[in-house]
């Protein structure tokens, strides 16, 4: 598959095809805070696009499609409501599994998001914050991206 299978002609989410991928429509079995994960995940994608909008980025750009992808795909390794590292080295193997056929720069800058993801929520809770910067920093994407 390639990002744009994913997206109308308007570049909305096409959240019908999504939800015919079942690592997505698995994601509405796993609890998250007053909803399931693919309640938080759509909220997620939702104000990427209000975030993209308000930041004049075309959505014809790679950079449109690489962020509203990483807002996609950044809980898809979650088997639980607990962050924790393992969920964002599934997320990425399943990104690079589902998107092989994507570009590929785009699909390992999405990849590394992925993949980083409950390091930047986790980083701050313990003593080795310096580090784990230091860790994340090898990727594909900047941490500008992930903010």
């Amino acid at each position: 598959m390639k990002f744009k299978d994913f997206f109308n002609e308007d570049m909305t989410p096409n959240w019908k095809k999504i939800l015919s991928v079942k690592e997505f429509s698995s994601l509405k079995c796993v609890k998250y805070k007053d909803g399931s994960v693919f309640d938080h995940t759509k909220s997620t994608v939702e104000h990427m696009a209000k975030e993209l909008d308000m930041l004049s980025v075309s959505n014809t750009d790679d950079t449109y499609l690489v962020m509203m992808m990483g807002a996609l795909c950044h809980d898809i390794g979650k088997k639980t409501e607990h962050i924790d590292g393992e969920s964002g080295i599934n997320g990425s193997n399943i990104c690079r599994r589902l998107f092989y056929d994507e570009k590929v720069f785009n699909r390992e800058r999405v990849c590394y998001m992925v993949k980083s993801l409950p390091y930047m929520w986790t980083m701050f809770d313990n003593d080795m914050a310096i580090r784990t910067l230091i860790r994340i920093s090898w990727g594909h994407a900047s941490v500008k991206d992930m903010e």
